[in-house]
């Protein structure tokens, strides 16, 4: 007969999945003709913020810049004051400090948004899966 011990013991000896899946549709493989994509954030070992954000249309000046962040791996992942209202700090929270800066297009479509990009307002949808890599050659 199995133990309480040997089962803590076998469940302590797993390791823990810190991976995403993707699973995408095209509309010639679903019922309806509609095509989609889904993404599991797995977090790993912490929290994550997985608020799902809507991100308003914008336009801007010709030369501005956008702000590159390093998001932060709990919440609030950003908060920043040009990503609309769901990104401005809350009471007590600070301006995330941009990396860096990229030419910034004059017009930017409204877009949902959670630890990545999801779907933008005429339906150009993303998905990511991380996965490991060789990048140096032996």
């Amino acid at each position: 007969m199995v133990t309480c011990h040997a089962i803590v013991a076998a469940i302590a000896a797993l390791s823990v999945a810190q991976a995403c899946t993707i699973v995408a549709v095209t509309k010639e493989a679903s019922a309806d003709k509609t095509p989609l994509t889904a993404h599991t954030d797995d977090a790993g070992f912490g929290a994550a913020d997985l608020r799902l954000v809507f991100v308003p249309a914008a336009d801007y000046d010709h030369g501005s810049e956008r702000a590159v962040y390093d998001f932060n791996p709990g919440y609030p992942r950003v908060t920043t004051m040009q990503r609309g209202p769901d990104y401005m700090p809350k009471v007590d929270e600070n301006l995330t400090e941009p990396l860096g800066y990229i030419p910034q297009v004059q017009h930017t479509y409204a877009y949902f948004d959670q630890d990545y990009g999801i779907m933008n307002e005429v339906q150009l949808s993303i998905a990511e899966s991380t996965c490991a890599a060789k990048t140096v050659r032996e």
